[in-house]
């Protein structure tokens, strides 16, 4: 028996510091997720503050991480290339912009999946790729674009696209409200703007650009 003892005892201290490994990184992701959490909402803070916009887009994408990793009908990772400008700190609701990137990157991903699940199971599918974009617009406005390489935007619906409770995804899966709250947090709460492009070639893009400084 001691023998057998001492022959496993390798085994045991490799599993262990696997073990330890594993929770060690596992306890780094969770303080990571309530991390964002407290940043995606400000918890700590309300009102109308001047913020940083990269802070709360990492955030978003720290949150949204585990739904770019491939699975059953997406053989590839999400990729997320950062375009990021110079952008001064900006006057704004920060709990509110973090909620409208959350919902363009989530749309973002949910129309790349869209696209892979047409695809046959054994046909080729190109990577799926986001890119997030920041810039400053004639000084005075701050500009978020996230475009994707998913199919575009059908023709026949994007004159709805901003209308509350309007959807295509499957019943369960979206509630049509996503980009219906964007515009109310963009247009109405910070006096800016949002627009986008789409065509089945170079997928979608979405655009908001709100003042630095709030009127």
């Amino acid at each position: 028996q001691t023998l057998l003892e001492e022959a496993e005892l390798p085994f045991l201290q490799k599993d262990l510091m696997e073990l330890f490994a594993s929770m060690e990184s596992g306890a780094i992701r969770i303080r990571n997720i309530v991390r964002s959490l407290k940043t995606f909402s400000r918890l700590d803070e309300q009102g109308i503050k001047y913020s940083d916009l990269h802070t709360g887009i990492e955030c978003c994408i720290n949150l949204l991480t585990p739904r770019l990793k491939a699975h059953t009908n997406r053989k590839h990772d999400i990729q997320i290339t950062r375009q990021y400008g110079d952008l001064p700190s900006v006057e704004c609701h920060s709990d509110q912009i973090n909620q409208v990137v959350m919902h363009l990157v989530s749309n973002a991903i949910d129309a790349i999946d869209c696209d892979a699940s047409r695809c046959c199971s054994d046909a080729p599918q190109s990577a799926g790729h986001i890119t997030i974009s920041t810039y400053v617009e004639e000084e005075d406005w701050a500009v978020v674009e996230v475009m994707d390489n998913g199919p575009g935007i059908e023709e026949s619906i994007q004159l709805k696209l901003f209308d509350p409770f309007f959807t295509t995804k499957p019943v369960g899966k979206g509630t049509g409200l996503g980009l219906s709250i964007s515009y109310q947090i963009i247009v109405h709460q910070h006096h800016g703007h949002i627009r986008w492009e789409a065509s089945p070639e170079a997928g979608t893009k979405f655009a908001f650009k709100i003042p630095v400084k709030l009127p």
